[in-house]
């Protein structure tokens, strides 16, 4: 939707010298606040069906795959990089001028990025996906703490409330987890742990960079390929010969990583 459109199923009229005025009797200020719940109404569902589909892909990925979890990165993060360019180039997306300060700014959150991509392909065939979500719902419960503690972000009692149901129901659902194992339990630690830390971080960094969140997700992604390609090598993967021996679903879950992680990102 456009900035400027009026809010959906509202009749707007301009009379000369005057404010619009909203033939629907709404205070000023509604508009904005319509076309803002508008916007929210589309997004969130498409943000979480791009969720949960990168989720289930990953953990389909990481089973098929899971000798080159870095390649799979690196595969994903490039095919990010290219779609956004490609969003700019049609004049859909839009990023500001890149700077050597900017790209040393995103370089902490940009390994942080890359441990908690590593750390949930290393840990996805070991738990269920409910599980991965539990500890990514707990992820937001503290980086809510480190809001508060760091940026004094206030909160009302009732996302207080809100948060504490989350984390008693990721204790109920930790104890009675019938596929609990630990080596993916610790993995998933280190994942939230990795994603608190880069959320925080890039809160302070997005604050001091005059970028467009593209611009950001551009940035960030192609500073992660050479630190890819470094671990990969690390590890003796050969991205050149990742899909061979791959069926084609395989082949196409990849493909549909990479346009699931731009739609996130």
């Amino acid at each position: 939707m456009a900035q400027g459109s009026p809010a959906w199923g509202r009749r707007v009229v301009q009379t000369p010298g005057s404010a619009v005025n909203d033939c629907s009797g709404a205070p000023p200020g509604s508009q904005k606040e319509s076309l803002l719940s508008g916007k929210e109404v589309v997004w969130f569902p498409l943000f979480t069906v791009s969720s949960l589909s990168m989720v289930l892909l990953n953990k389909y990925c990481a089973h098929r795959v899971g000798r080159s979890p870095y390649t799979l990165l690196l595969c994903q993060n490039a095919a990010t990089v290219l779609l956004n360019l490609f969003g700019v180039h049609a004049g859909v997306l839009s990023v500001r001028p890149f700077s050597t300060s900017q790209c040393k700014r995103f370089l902490v959150p940009t390994l942080l990025f890359v441990g908690m991509l590593a750390s949930s392909i290393y840990g996805l065939p070991y738990v269920s996906v409910a599980t991965t979500v539990v500890f990514r719902s707990l992820s937001t419960c503290l980086v809510a703490c480190g809001d508060c503690l760091l940026f004094s972000k206030r909160f009302t009692r009732d996302e207080v409330v809100a948060l504490a149901l989350v984390v008693v129901g990721a204790q109920i659902y930790s104890y009675n987890d019938m596929s609990f194992d630990a080596a993916g339990y610790s993995w998933m630690l280190a994942n939230m742990l990795f994603f608190v830390s880069s959320q925080l971080y890039e809160k302070w960094a997005i604050v001091s960079v005059d970028q467009t969140a593209v611009g950001i997700s551009c940035i960030q992604n192609l500073l992660s390929l050479p630190v890819l390609v470094a671990f990969g090598g690390y590890t003796g993967e050969r991205p050149l010969t990742f899909f061979q021996g791959t069926d084609a679903w395989t082949r196409a879950a990849v493909v549909a990583t990479g346009f699931g992680g731009c739609s996130l990102r």
